[in-house]
């Protein structure tokens, strides 16, 4: 099952960014086991959304290439936190939303599956 996971990354400017994103873009295999990223510049330095195929593709990768690579950029690592989950797979469902019946034309609410 997938799991996300909350990275911030304090102090990182946008130009050490670039600099460790240069270099996982030009060396080596793209990350197994990663879905996407997104990125956000925050005042604490980054903030990402990583989403992976399970927490041990993200742990190999943090270990086996990512931390190398800041560490060698002189950057201090980034903190993750797994994205609390509080739902099984599955267990979100569309909700019913209200809207107007046109076939009926009297312009009354009706519930409708989403």
């Amino acid at each position: 099952m997938a799991v996300a996971f909350l990275v911030e990354w304090s102090g990182a400017r946008p130009d050490q960014y670039q600099v460790v994103m240069d270099v996982l873009a030009g060396g080596g295999p793209a990350a197994t086991g990663n879905i996407c990223q997104i990125p956000q510049l925050a005042e604490l330095g980054w903030r990402f959304v990583d989403v992976w195929e399970s927490e041990a593709a993200f742990n190999a990768f943090f270990a086996g290439r990512l931390e190398a690579i800041v560490r060698a950029a002189g950057i201090q690592p980034p903190r993750s936190l797994p994205w609390p989950s509080f739902c099984p797979p599955g267990a979100v469902r569309a909700p019913r939303v209200a809207r107007r019946s046109a076939a009926r034309g009297t312009g009354e609410l009706v519930a409708h599956p989403a």
